[in-house]
C-alpha cells in the first residue's frame, strides 16, 4: 500500500514474473510470498476497488 492507503502494484515482482514466464523452459513458483501470489493479490484488491 502507498502512503494514502491505496494498493500499490508490486512492479519489481511483476518484472521478475514476466522474466520467468518469458523463458523457453519457464517455471513460476507458487509460494505464499512469491511474485505470482503478490501480483494476483494486488490485482484482486485493485479490481475490487474499481467497482
Amino acid at each position: 500500500y502507498d502512503e494514502h492507503g491505496e494498493p500499490k502494484f508490486p512492479l519489481d515482482d511483476l518484472l521478475k514474473l514476466e522474466e520467468q514466464v518469458g523463458r523457453v523452459r519457464w517455471i513460476v513458483p507458487v509460494l505464499p510470498s512469491g511474485e505470482l501470489i503478490k501480483c494476483l493479490r494486488t490485482a484482486v484488491c485493485l479490481a475490487r476497488e474499481s467497482k
